[in-house]
């Protein structure tokens, strides 16, 4: 199955009407990302559409002038471990093995858990995240500020991870049996062809 890709370029006259509402301060493609943002808007969807190198435009930035650290503290991301853990027992305690009868009640579940996580959703629909490079961005997860490239990438890997092996652990996943490594993308996109 192939996920389309999905861009939007602003014309020349929508963005001569946007500089006059905003001023010159921005560009065009701060225009064509704003675009998507509105036309794609990840409620009830599996992937976001967007591509995965506009993502870190979208998402809050660090303050000017101050250095992302290299990784997270080993003892502090021990304490986040534990932390996404409880998170993810909380809200999917309760589902049964992934079917066509409890397909929207994941996607219901899953969305909820996300939006716990600042932009958790937004990233991980959109095929290919990885690869995207967060270098200026910055994130809130409760009490934990995840800043810089590594920093994020790590807490995303870590969600990402935590909610396939716990419904592992569950034994949920059987749909999903054919995969070598299984996604939260994945399981949204699933979810959502068993509508």
């Amino acid at each position: 199955m192939s996920i389309l890709s999905v861009t939007v370029t602003a014309t020349e006259e929508e963005f001569a009407a946007f500089r006059k509402i905003v001023g010159n301060s921005f560009d065009k493609r701060t225009l064509d990302l704003l675009k998507l943002a509105v036309l794609i808007s990840p409620t009830n969807t599996a992937d976001s559409g967007l591509d995965y190198e506009a993502l870190p435009e979208l998402l809050p930035k660090m303050a000017e002038g101050k250095t992302p650290p290299e990784s997270m503290p080993e003892t502090v991301f021990i304490l986040f471990q534990r932390f996404l853990r409880e998170e993810i027992h909380r809200n999917l305690k309760h589902l049964e093995p992934l079917t066509t009868l409890s397909a929207s009640k994941w996607i219901e579940s899953l969305e909820t858990l996300l939006e716990t996580f600042d932009h958790a959703k937004l990233i991980l629909t959109t095929t290919g995240y990885e690869k995207a490079i967060f270098e200026r961005n910055s994130l809130k997860w409760s009490r934990f500020l995840l800043e810089g490239n590594q920093v994020i990438k790590d807490a995303l890997d870590a969600l990402d991870k935590d909610i396939v092996n716990y419904l592992i652990q569950k034994d949920a996943l059987a749909c999903l049996h054919n995969l070598s490594k299984i996604t939260v993308h994945d399981i949204l996109l699933k979810a959502t062809l068993l509508l």
